[in-house]
């Protein structure tokens, strides 16, 4: 992705918060070789970001010179991103608090001691260098900063190798190599929680991909190391956690999503509200799968004090909340969290969460009986139409099933047209369970929605979608929000009933590891 120089200038003011904008100004009028009384034309540059939309080069060096000077500019420009990247770096932002976790500032710290070190190498102060490259390692040993630990530990071979002699240097060798197999072993367990998470968001989860997953934890866990690796065992909390979700083992997952809370509640290494308000998302989540909808809704609430609802974890938190209070029957309460979802994420780019959100909350609206505004909510979705799998096609059944509510069975029949024809235009196939719901709404479109003609025309479809623990059995956290069999059922009989979600089956399947 490419940026020019005023756009990534733009992005760093922007990212200051308010006593780092205000020192910042400060430390731009301090500049000003006229005195304080004239503003300067750095600090005028630093306003112009802050405010207008100009986003040239040109534009922004006609505000404040009167025209274009493009080498005057480039300097000036240089200079303001020079200025706003010290201001991000000095002390007294840094240790703000409330700003950085520990491990964070002293990351900053640490990377800021190396340079100066270096400096006082080269200037031939060695035993100062030598004093500070000590106290520098050791705070890198003890929050597993390992690549700035290698460079510390690299120093001092340097500085030792002509001071303290040999044994001391290959003392400190050893402790490299051992640092680097650390910083390895790292890697990998980190490697493959990226790698798992961009297949669990943008693909299919398969049984290769569960067996390659189990695989790497037991090659994990053969390490020596990994047992006493905090960032090691930090990271396999998610690797356990996915391997037994997909087995549907969701009473051992919890036990390692517990085990990620207290890490990240009583770990330095980890203690930061960011990491715990993950952790706390990712039990609400299990418990979900738990049908402990009282648990999950009240653990996803111990987030908010923790971080912001605009941010991701805090909107993922209110997205639990909704699904938690909606299969507890509370429409009224899902109705408001899926109305806060969609009012903080107004300033995101989240288009297709929101259309999401939106579809959500037509869904709540359906089931207290407001069929004509979940009716103007699904009309308006847009972005759900460009997915191909799930929310396309829960978004049209919803709609279908809406019209029918309604009475409006000219628009549920030519739904479910457009239906058809989308289906056998994607080139991604529908799940299996949303090809029985497709065909029930075709018999019943024949049979002029007659749900008692059509109930003796598709019960082997109905039984096959109520079947539990099967490819098409319902499952939870998925686009079909109003479980069709029942509605189906609720409609057969003339009454409405309660939503019954059905407890999901807990395999017990356990990773064996070799000890």
């Amino acid at each position: 992705m490419y940026m020019n120089v005023v756009e990534i200038t733009r992005s760093l003011v922007k990212s200051l918060n308010r006593d780092e904008l205000q020192l910042c100004r400060r430390m731009l009028s301090f500049l000003d070789k006229r005195g304080e009384k004239r503003i300067s034309k750095s600090l005028q540059l630093f306003e112009l970001l802050i405010t207008s939309e100009a986003n040239s080069s040109n534009e922004l060096s006609i505000k404040i010179y009167g025209e274009k000077k493009k080498e005057n500019f480039s300097k000036l420009i240089s200079r303001l991103r020079q200025k706003v990247m010290d201001c991000l770096l000095l002390d007294v932002n840094i240790e703000r608090p409330n700003t950085y976790s520990l491990r964070s500032k002293t990351l900053y710290v640490i990377r800021k001691e190396l340079s100066v070190i270096q400096i006082l190498i080269v200037r031939g102060k060695q035993k100062a260098a030598s004093v500070m490259l000590e106290q520098t390692i050791q705070k890198a040993k003890d929050l597993e900063l390992f690549e700035d630990l290698l460079i510390g530990l690299k120093l001092k071979m340097t500085t030792c190798s002509y001071s303290e002699g040999f044994t001391e240097y290959n003392s400190v060798y050893n402790e490299y190599t051992d640092t680097l197999e650390s910083l390895q072993l790292c890697f990998q367990v980190e490697r493959l929680y990226g790698f798992i998470g961009a297949i669990s968001t943008f693909k299919k989860w398969t049984n290769e991909n569960n067996e390659f997953l189990r695989e790497e934890i037991v090659k994990i866990e053969a390490n020596p190391k990994s047992k006493n690796l905090r960032t090691v065992r930090y990271y396999l909390t998610f690797l356990y956690a996915q391997y037994y979700q997909t087995l549907n083992n969701y009473s051992e997952a919890e036990k390692h999503l517990k085990r990620q809370v207290d890490i990240t509640i009583n770990d330095l290494v980890f203690s930061q509200k960011s990491k715990q308000a993950l952790a706390y998302v990712n039990l609400a989540q299990n418990y979900i799968y738990l049908s402990k909808y009282t648990l999950a809704e009240t653990t996803a609430k111990q987030v908010i004090p923790l971080v912001s609802v605009k941010f991701v974890n805090g909107l993922y938190a209110l997205e639990i909340r909704f699904f938690a209070f909606f299969y507890l029957s509370s429409y009224d309460k899902a109705l408001a969290l899926v109305n806060n979802l969609l009012k903080e994420s107004e300033e995101t780019n989240f288009k297709f969460q929101r259309d999401k959100w939106e579809y959500l909350k037509a869904v709540t609206l359906f089931m207290l009986n407001e069929f004509s505004a979940a009716d103007q909510l699904l009309l308006k979705i847009n972005e759900i139409e460009t997915d191909k799998n799930g929310w396309n096609i829960a978004m049209r059944f919803m709609t279908v099933l809406n019209s029918i509510e309604r009475k409006n069975f000219d628009i549920a029949d030519a739904k479910i047209e457009s239906t058809r024809k989308h289906i056998s235009n994607i080139d991604v196939n529908i799940s299996n369970r949303d090809k029985l719901i497709f065909y029930v709404l075709q018999k019943l479109s024949e049979n002029s929605y007659n749900f008692n003609k059509t109930a003796k025309d598709v019960q082997a479809q109905i039984n096959e979608l109520s079947a539990l623990n099967n490819e098409t059995s319902w499952k939870l956290l998925t686009p079909e929000c109003v479980i069709f069999q029942q509605w189906f059922q609720w409609k057969l009989d003339g009454v409405r009933t309660e939503l019954k979600v059905p407890f999901v089956y807990d395999t017990g399947h356990e990773l064996k590891i070799a000890q």
